[in-house]
């Protein structure tokens, strides 16, 4: 799954969208580079935060222990699916509305005591918009003699019926 998709899952689960969009520098949102932080950010989130009417911040360079809020629940999570598992048995499931069904389980487990902190701040939220952010980006790509495209310095083989035509692909971005 990608950022936008998980983000506007969650925005749709929530039923609206808050101001302010914190991230630490991770490399979907930002380049990480020297420079203007505004320069940073990549074309696709800049877009995704336009979409949403948020506004984009992160975290500070070196610092961190403000991820702390966010690194010490994934522990929990972590742990608690683990154990999910060692009770269950086993780690495989027939489909993956099952494995879903289990995590929706354990994120309900830990969120129950917060319920009352979420309840306040879907007040706050604001509108969802119309409709999603497209979750991928459309290249259109020539394919190869050899039965070939190269999207993004790989290469992938497709049927050579297409040999010489144009094709759109479809990129879901990380």
């Amino acid at each position: 799954m990608v950022l936008s998709e998980r983000l506007q899952n969650a925005q749709a689960a929530c039923g609206g969208v808050p101001k302010e969009l914190r991230t630490d520098r991770l490399s979907a949102a930002s380049r990480n580079r020297d420079g203007s932080y505004a320069l940073d950010n990549t074309s696709r989130f800049q877009a995704l935060c336009a979409h949403y009417g948020l506004s984009p911040s992160r975290n500070n360079r070196g610092l961190a222990h403000e991820n702390g809020i966010f690194e010490a629940p994934h522990g929990h999570v972590k742990r608690r699916l683990e154990q999910k598992l060692i009770l269950r048995g086993s780690c495989d499931f027939e489909e993956a509305a099952e494995y879903g069904e289990l995590l929706a389980e354990v994120f309900s487990a830990l969120n129950a005591p917060r319920q009352r902190r979420y309840e306040q701040e879907l007040e706050h939220l604001g509108s969802l918009p119309a409709f999603r952010f497209a979750d991928y980006e459309l290249l259109t790509v020539r394919v190869r003699s050899t039965s070939t495209i190269e999207v993004r310095q790989a290469i992938y083989s497709v049927p050579p019926t297409l040999i010489g035509r144009q094709v759109t692909v479809r990129l879901h971005c990380r």
